[in-house]
């Protein structure tokens, strides 16, 4: 197994020089195994080799050695008393060093080396530097050498930056130069170049090169001669103002700086502009670009741009992104453009190339046709131009007078256009124009003249009024008439679609007819002109026409109330339980004895809340939040209205028998009906404040809306079967339930 080893040398700077004696170097080394051990009491064979200049240089001196390792694993030779491979040791130029020890090692004692190590001897005794020539002086600071036949005298030189050198093999004293002339600095791109003038003096020694720095930056150039001339300095940025100085060089060092040069700012022409979009005009083109990201160090004065093919050109005076106008194009040919920059250093490279257009004119007028008029908008009629200008016409438009309102239509040949916004009722001509990429035509000649118009605006629907079995519908006329007269008015009723019609131009009433009792309606009123119908109004109150009877000047309900909400929708609760009946002060209803058979008969019986709309603690004290119990149109009669009706059939002695129903089916006795006034009142009972139910079949009670002489008690009608005629208006108390009929508002 091969083992490896180590080396630590150590180099004594001793050596001996003895009249022609040979000359010698002690030197030591450590040798170690590869496991760090040391290599002790064992013969090892060493070459040493002296290197000029490097760890690599030019062995000037080969030995070999045989010695053995101490107890410390020490080896201790002198260097230059082994075999001799090449070389002599005494024949060393010390002062042409450095001079570096090689050292080989063989440590089975023979001479297959194996192991290396390289060292700078960093110091040499001063005996061998005195084997070389140069002998002790005879007074403080001379020196002298040796030309090879005797010794010459070098007197010592005071200056601080003088140095004492070989100069063709001859020691002499030399300093630095004198300061160079400063010539004229000249401007280029990214760099200047500096002309100078050699010094007078070169300090004893040649000038070996010249260098320029700039100020700012500190950027610098060197030429590599004795004599004058110029130098490059690179590295500059354009359109900074540079100055520089010039220093001359020898083997002494560097002289002080010239003077200060002309200030110069290093510039070149600037970068390519972007091309932007050329659109083309009559017979030119207008060109946009956006200037370069580099003016190339000098302000940009002017941007051109140059046709293809022609060479037309066209030039904008200004630093920045802009447009350039190219004259003189042929319309009809297509061109494409590019854009140059131009400043003090010359003209950028083109920019890209543009797209391309093709200059064009305007189109011929249209020929004008005929205008059609329609609801707020007419539709022109025109003939395409016979010329198009030398480009496809992309669209016509369409122009009114008056207003200036416009319609356009987006093609290349004859056509129309329908141009809206107009106000009905006002007469219009129009004119049309062609457009095509150089732009619009002059206007065709003035069209007909038309007066758009259009269906009326929706009236104002009024109050519905409550007939027999009709109803009388009041509407305002619209503010618009559309244009045209408004000939008709048309009210219809929902459900049912029934209608009526009034013949006139302004406000009014419309009948419609044929009304069923008992179901309520609504109605809409439309208005009617020359051109059509308006939209329908809005929907006007609702009116329900019941099963009635006419007394007097006064028309009732034929039937008891029979509803279970409010006319707004608003549920009216029924109430069974006589206490809870008892307690109630708000609106509530029940059948008699709570049987729904009594209902059918006799309709339902309500509280006075009913009859007032009290649903809630709320409107108990606040009239304005009440419910209205009697459908539209009708109304829960009032004293006085009760009163007028008895006073008409008679007075109350006689009134009771004229409204009363006939027969005793229901009546357990009638006497003295005749119901000769149409009334038909019914036997309906009453229930008591207490929940309770009393009278069915002997009386009927029915509220009325207000107090009574002053009471705070509503009023009542009773009728008794077993009187022949007598009514009673009395009072009762809020919770007694009573049945309601209604008298027409």
């Amino acid at each position: 197994m091969k083992k490896i080893y180590s080396i630590l040398a150590v180099l004594f700077i001793t050596a001996s020089v003895v009249g022609q004696a040979p000359q010698s170097m002690s030197y030591q080394a450590v040798i170690r195994s590869s496991n760090d051990a040391l290599v002790v009491s064992t013969p090892v064979g060493l070459k040493i080799s002296m290197l000029q200049g490097s760890n690599i240089g030019t062995a000037v001196y080969v030995e070999t050695q045989t010695a053995a390792t101490d107890l410390n694993g020490l080896v201790s030779i002198a260097i230059g008393t082994g075999t001799i491979v090449s070389g002599s040791f005494a024949g060393i130029n010390w002062a042409a060093g450095p001079y570096f020890i090689k050292t080989e090692i063989d440590p089975t004692g023979g001479t297959n080396y194996s192991i290396t190590g390289t060292e700078q001897t960093t110091s040499v005794p001063y005996g061998l530097y005195i084997e070389n020539g140069v002998q002790p002086g005879t007074a403080a600071g001379q020196m002298e050498y040796w030309n090879g036949s005797t010794w010459i005298k070098i007197e010592p030189v005071v200056n601080a930056t003088a140095k004492l050198l070989l100069i063709n093999g001859v020691p002499a004293w030399v300093v630095v130069p004198g300061a160079p002339s400063i010539g004229t600095a000249i401007p280029q791109n990214g760099q200047s170049t500096i002309t100078y003038t050699a010094p007078a003096y070169n300090g004893g020694s040649d000038i070996i090169s010249y260098t320029a720095t700039s100020a700012p930056g500190g950027f610098t150039g060197t030429m590599s001669q004795a004599g004058s001339g110029t130098i490059t300095v690179t590295g500059l940025t354009n359109g900074t103002a540079y100055t520089f100085t010039v220093t001359a060089t020898n083997a002494a060092g560097t002289s002080t700086a010239s003077a200060v040069s002309n200030s110069v700012t290093p510039r070149t022409i600037p970068g390519a502009p972007t091309i932007g979009t050329a659109t083309a005009g009559a017979g030119q083109s207008t060109i946009t670009y956006t200037a370069p990201v580099s003016n190339g160090g000098g302000a940009i004065t002017s941007y051109t741009a140059t046709s293809a093919p022609g060479g037309f050109t066209g030039t904008v005076s200004q630093a920045g992104s802009g447009t350039i106008t190219v004259s003189g194009l042929t319309n009809g040919a297509a061109y494409t453009f590019t854009v140059t920059a131009t400043n003090a250093a010359g003209t950028s490279a083109a920019s890209a190339v543009s797209n391309s257009v093709t200059p064009r004119t305007v189109p011929s007028a249209p020929t004008i046709g005929t205008a059609t008029l329609g609801a707020g908008q007419a539709t022109i009629a025109y003939t395409a131009p016979a010329n198009n200008g030398g480009a496809a016409i992309t669209s016509y438009t369409a122009t009114a007078s008056p207003g200036g309102l416009t319609g356009t239509v987006s093609q290349a040949g004859s056509g129309t256009i329908t141009v809206t916004g107009l106000t009905n009722g006002t007469a219009y001509t129009f004119t049309v124009r062609a457009t095509n990429a150089a732009g619009t035509s002059a206007a065709s000649a003035p069209s007909n003249s038309v007066t758009p118009r259009t269906v009326p605006g929706a009236p104002t629907i009024g109050t519905a009024t409550l007939g027999t079995v009709s109803a009388t519908i009041a509407y305002t006329a619209p503010a618009s008439n559309g244009g045209a007269a408004i000939t008709s008015y048309t009210a219809t009723s929902s459900p049912g679609g029934l209608w009526g019609t009034q013949t006139q131009a302004g406000s009014g009433t419309i009948l419609v007819s044929g009304l069923t009792n008992g179901i309520a309606y609504t109605f809409t009123v439309t208005a009617t002109n020359a051109v059509g119908t308006s939209a329908a109004s809005a929907v006007s109150n609702s009116v329900t026409p019941l099963a009635h009877v006419f007394i007097g000047t006064q028309v009732w309900t034929f039937k008891n109330l029979d509803v279970t909400t409010y006319t707004d929708g608003t549920v009216i609760p029924q109430v069974t339980d006589p206490t809870a009946w008892a307690a109630l002060t708000t609106g509530a209803w029940c059948y008699y004895a709570n049987v729904t058979a009594n209902g059918t008969t006799y309709g339902k019986l309500y509280n006075w809340y009913a009859v007032a709309g009290i649903y809630d603690a709320a409107s108990s004290t606040n009239t304005a939040l009440r419910k209205k119990l009697a459908p539209t149109g009708w109304h829960v009669p009032s004293y006085t209205e009760w009163d007028n009706l008895i006073q008409f059939l008679g007075g109350s002695n006689v009134a009771g028998g004229k409204m009363k129903s006939t027969g005793t089916t229901l009546w357990t006795t009638n006497t003295g009906a005749t119901n000769s006034s149409g009334f038909t009142a019914l036997p309906g009972g009453e229930r008591a404040s207490n929940g309770s139910f009393y009278f069915i079949g002997t009386s009927g009670h029915w509220w009325g809306s207000n107090t009574y002489a002053g009471l705070t008690v509503s009023e009542e009608y009773i009728m008794e079967g077993s009187s022949t005629s007598t009514t009673i208006i009395g009072n009762a108390s809020t919770k007694c339930g009573f049945s309601v009929r209604c008298v027409r508002d």
